[in-house]
């Protein structure tokens, strides 16, 4: 399994840089947050050796699902604005054609701005940009709630994250 691993990974367009495209497609989209700075590939002859991609965080993001700790204290009108803020960006990528395929918590950014709230994606090497089918949904919405199961955020705000999300689609 290993040696067919190693062999996928020779013919294989690097992950690194994969995650350097995406990642400037998704400043290109209006992705605020996350800006790329630098890919520096190292190769030996035609094997890519060492990567390192380097990006500029802004200050003030947090991971979201550290973020959600902070927001399930407050008021339910603020958590209602919260969540439609989510959902709003949420569709702005359907719209876009902009998923993740690995849709967990920690590889969302929130900021608290004077307006609301700014979301971005990182772990930009698995961005997919396609068209949202209803298994990615549910699949993103599966790894979303894995991912919140150990911070305390109540079932009824897991509920009423699922309504808001679902009232809104097509």
């Amino acid at each position: 399994m290993t040696c067919f691993r190693g062999l996928k990974e020779f013919f294989r367009f690097p992950k690194p840089r994969k995650a350097w495209l995406n990642a400037n497609l998704l400043v290109a989209y209006g992705i605020k947050g996350i800006k790329p700075l630098a890919l520096v590939e190292h190769w030996r002859g035609i094997f890519l050796k060492n990567a390192f991609l380097i990006y500029d965080s802004p200050e003030g993001f947090v991971e979201f699902h550290h973020y959600v700790g902070i927001i399930c204290q407050a008021n339910v009108q603020q958590k209602r604005r919260f969540l439609d803020e989510f959902v709003k960006f949420l569709f702005f990528l359907r719209d876009v054609k902009i998923w993740h395929k690995d849709f967990k918590t920690h590889h969302i950014m929130v900021c608290k701005t004077k307006k609301g709230w700014q979301f971005c994606l990182i772990d930009s090497e698995d961005v997919v940009f396609t068209k949202w089918k209803t298994k990615y949904i549910l699949r993103s919405l599966r790894q979303m709630e894995t991912s919140l199961q150990r911070t305390n955020v109540r079932k009824l705000d897991k509920i009423r994250f699922i309504k808001r999300f679902t009232s809104l689609l097509p």
